[in-house]
């Protein structure tokens, strides 16, 4: 099949727009890979903050109980039960984390925890055993000061140090796939670039030479010079155009011949 002007100008208009499907594919992939790490990012930093709130709930627990030993007030043991019981809300944010993504250090953390939480408990129970003296149940808190500090605080730093580890990965990861995608839209982009100029030199230099051939060969013939060579090969119209200005050629020189001869004929 001949391809034409406007199939080769079709041809290499397909051949970029198949260029800049791949990048839009490549580019749809890379951004939901990149959508897919940002959601699990907001999700660690979830995490982090209900990690915090409970850590701040198991001190302000102990905090309150010290308070209601002091002075008395219910209102203090009002406070310690709203903590522990908001400690375990935001412990379950981070228990359903730290399952789904496989953190082994969440139930040591949550163990540790919940020992407090028995400290703090056993503390209260002395207290309400013998308001009167409530130098056992500070004792009872002093241990429990001394677990958080050398049970709890370790892990809950372990804790941290796994969950900015993932949250590194993380980042990583995007950033290897924007980089990817920055090269690959570069690459795609040059490609299609350079077959764009390629194609458009080559069609335009084809058509020029020709039609200089063309203009050249009509000039001569103008001249009276009909045996002039009148030879395309671009396989396009600007070939067909050739054909037929050589088949005029030939019609008009055999023409030519003919009127000579019979000129001479009857000159004779």
């Amino acid at each position: 099949m001949r391809l034409t002007i406007a199939r080769k100008l079709w041809l290499a208009f397909a051949v970029v727009l198949a260029l800049l499907v791949v990048l839009a594919v490549l580019a749809v992939s890379t951004l939901n890979a990149a959508r897919d790490a940002v959601a699990y990012l907001i999700e660690i930093h979830r995490v982090v903050e209900a990690t915090d709130r409970s850590t701040e709930q198991l001190l302000e627990e102990r905090g309150a109980l010290a308070e209601y030993y002091t002075t008395g007030d219910d209102q203090y043991l009002v406070e310690a039960e709203a903590a522990r019981s908001a400690h375990s809300e935001s412990w379950l944010a981070v228990k359903e984390y730290g399952l789904r993504q496989r953190l082994g250090v969440v139930q040591m953390v949550e163990d540790a925890a919940f020992a407090y939480h028995g400290i703090l408990q056993t503390s209260m129970g002395i207290y309400e055993a013998n308001p009167d003296n409530f130098t056992a149940a500070f004792q009872q808190l002093d241990i429990a000061d001394d677990y958080y500090s050398y049970v709890y605080a370790p892990h809950r730093r372990e804790l941290s140090a796994e969950i900015s580890a993932r949250v590194g990965a993380a980042q990583d990861y995007v950033g290897r796939q924007l980089a990817a995608m920055r090269a690959v839209a570069v690459a795609v982009g040059a490609v299609a670039l350079v077959i764009a100029t390629a194609s458009a030199y080559v069609i335009s230099r084809g058509i020029t030479r020709a039609a200089r051939h063309l203009s050249a060969a009509a000039e001569s013939m103008s001249r009276g010079d009909l045996d002039v060579e009148i030879e395309v090969k671009t396989g396009d119209e600007m070939e067909d155009l050739a054909e037929a200005l050589e088949r005029m050629r030939a019609s008009l020189k055999a023409a030519i011949e003919r009127l000579r001869r019979r000129t001479s004929a009857e000159a004779v």
